[in-house]
Formats: C-alpha cells, sequence, structure tokens
C-alpha cells in the first residue's frame, strides 16, 4: 500500500481527530490488513516474487521491471521513488520500493477496491470501538 499520502487514509478511516500516535498505530494495521488481503489472493508464486522484491533481490527486481515496465525511469512514481530512497538512512535502491508498488497494481488491477473495502470494514470497526 503507497502511504506517502497518510492523510487520505486518515480521512478514509475517520480518525482525523484522533492522536499523533493512535493515527499512526491504526495506518500500521490498515497497511497490514491491506498486504493480508492481497497476499491471499495472490497464488505462491506472486507471493515468493514480492518477498523477492521487498527483500531487495535486484535480479528478481531488474527481471520484473524489464518485463512489466521497461519505461519505468521515465515516470513520476520512479522519480518519487528516487527522491523516497535518497531521504532514507539506509541505502535503499529505488527500483525496489518503484517495484514494490507497481508490483501490486500490476498483480493486482483492482488493488484501489480492495483498498477502499478493507478501508470501509476497519473504519466500521473503528466507530464501534
Amino acid at each position: 500500500m503507497d502511504t506517502s499520502q497518510p492523510d487520505a487514509f486518515i480521512e478514509m478511516l475517520g480518525i482525523v481527530d484522533r492522536p499523533a500516535a493512535e493515527q499512526q498505530d491504526i495506518l500500521l494495521e490498515f497497511q497490514m490488513r491491506v498486504g493480508d488481503q492481497l497476499m491471499e489472493r495472490a497464488t505462491d508464486e506472486q507471493n515468493a516474487e514480492y518477498r523477492d522484491i521487498i527483500n531487495d533481490n535486484r535480479e528478481v527486481i531488474q527481471r520484473w521491471l524489464d518485463q512489466h515496465a521497461p519505461d519505468y525511469r521515465e515516470s513520476e512514481a520512479f522519480m518519487l521513488a528516487q527522491q523516497q530512497a535518497a531521504m532514507e538512512e539506509d541505502d535503499i535502491w529505488p527500483e525496489k520500493i518503484y517495484a514494490s508498488m507497481a508490483w501490486i497494481t500490476v498483480t493486482f488491477p483492482d488493488y484501489q477496491e480492495i483498498v477502499a473495502q478493507v478501508a470501509e470494514q476497519y473504519r466500521q470497526e473503528l466507530q464501534n470501538q
């Protein structure tokens, strides 16, 4: 899940008035729930491929990019990934950041619908607390 715009998710989940620390906890839980939904729908092969991407297997990442996004270096999303990588303390390869998000949107064309469904379910839970 792209967490680069957490304010949108804070509004979507109806937690604007909650303390910042609680918002962060809720956002992390939301991210886990979306990830769980996606991984339940993925095949074993897809799960293995995604694990390789997030574990920075550069050979897998480059092969995936070459196959699914050959012009990725020209995309705005990749430029944002480069900026994000530059801000990280660890040496993070921008291709990893880009590929992890691109993989989700290619593998799950209904990704936005899944996010909206999980958000609605979680928002209801939060309101009932």
